[in-house]
């Protein structure tokens, strides 16, 4: 009889043990599939409002045995923005051929600091960043024809809040000439009004010429380094025909010059209540350390 009984307690001990696994696994199923606490909501929809106030902007310009990629980042809304890199990559520029295969990546074996780095940027500012892919032509598979680049924007954070989908990626199309002496008219972008633009200097000095398709009064230029302005927005005026030839100099101080990096000079007109348009991107000079 005392056996028996011991029996059913075991049995009753053991049934009592499951009834809990189950009960553990259910729990630890509901707080699996949990839905987003309403702060953890909330910080979502902050985040996205934040983004949407930023618009990303890219341009390809291809040159003889090079290409310069110019990015830029507008802060369109009212309030200060905050965007921290988890590293000192900042950005990722992928080129790919038609048949599919990747000819250039920026950030292959290159090495970045592993640093936070911060960006402030206030309304209505915008931050920008310049890269020149210097490319051998018919070595390594970089040949005459077109080509896609998909060029992306890497912050980690926005005002300390965490981006989860990054939404600053643009993907463009662009052609390597098979001139031997390429000329700009084939590197601006749709719509431009420059043609034929010749660079000629060097060091800081430079002459720039060429036409102006379009029968305005003036045309305006600065140049930047894609940190640094190092030539101030200045006005070139044209005679109002339809193709209106150009030169003006360009005078940069040695000490504003990089190390390293891409000297760029910016072409544009302006519309009535001062807004920039047909604007054109042309290197003047490379510096390497």
């Amino acid at each position: 009889m005392k056996r028996l009984i011991s029996i059913a307690l075991v049995f009753l001990l053991i049934l009592a043990a499951c009834g809990t696994a189950d009960q553990t696994d259910q729990t630890a199923q509901g707080s699996n599939n949990e839905e987003p606490t309403g702060d953890e909501q909330e910080n979502q929809e902050d985040v996205q409002a934040l983004l949407e106030n930023l618009e990303m902007q890219a341009e390809i310009s291809p040159s003889v045995d090079e290409i310069t990629f110019d990015m830029e980042l507008v802060n369109q809304g009212e309030d200060t923005i905050e965007l921290s890199f988890s590293s000192g990559q900042q950005y990722e520029i992928i080129v790919i051929n038609q048949s599919g295969e990747v000819v250039y990546q920026y950030s292959e074996g290159r090495d970045f600091t592993e640093a936070l780095v911060e960006k402030e940027l206030k309304s209505g500012e915008s931050l920008k960043w310049t890269e020149l892919w210097e490319y051998p032509k018919d070595e390594e598979g970089i040949e005459p024809g077109k080509y896609t680049a998909e060029i992306t924007l890497l912050p980690a954070q926005v005002n300390k809040q965490v981006i989860e989908d990054n939404p600053f990626t643009v993907t463009k199309q662009f052609e390597i000439d098979d001139s031997e002496q390429q000329t700009t008219e084939s590197t601006q972008i749709e719509g431009g009004i420059f043609k034929n633009v010749q660079i000629d200097g060097q060091e800081g000095q430079y002459t720039v010429s060429g036409e102006v398709n379009s029968s305005i009064e003036a045309f305006y230029y600065l140049v930047e380094d894609g940190h640094s302005i190092l030539v101030d927005e200045t006005e070139v005026a044209t005679a109002t025909e339809e193709r209106s030839p150009f030169e003006f100099d360009v005078t940069i101080s040695e000490d504003k010059l990089p190390i390293n990096g891409t000297v760029m000079l910016i072409m544009y007109e302006k519309t009535e209540d001062g807004t920039k348009q047909s604007s054109f991107h042309i290197p003047l000079e490379r510096f390497d350390p």
